[in-house]
């Protein structure tokens, strides 16, 4: 987590308020709130593809312990759409197997 946080930083030195990376690391925040045991989330590296000029469609997964303390393979996949000053971000047709 903290290497991603350092090429976040690093990613938001550009001119954009918000990139692919911008948009696999808030979505990976946001899932992680989602879950029974977010201490245990081990995300892989995802990806994002754009699909308008502040809107990203994010893949990826996570693996992290259920209810019962197994951990498990969770895949998703989620649209992500910024506001235009990129401080502001609304999670739309998530879905997670």
């Amino acid at each position: 987590m903290f290497i991603a946080s350092i090429v976040f930083l690093l990613m938001s030195c550009n001119n954009e308020p918000h990139t692919d990376m911008d948009a696999i690391i808030q979505s990976d925040f946001w899932v992680k709130a989602k879950l029974k045991s977010p201490s245990t989330a081990d995300f892989g590296l995802g990806k994002a593809n754009k699909t308008g000029e502040n809107s990203y469609h994010v893949e990826n997964y996570v693996d992290g312990e259920n209810v019962f303390g197994a951990t498990i393979r969770n895949d998703y996949e989620l649209d992500i759409e910024f506001s235009a000053d990129g401080q502001n971000f609304t999670i739309t047709n998530y879905k997670m197997e």
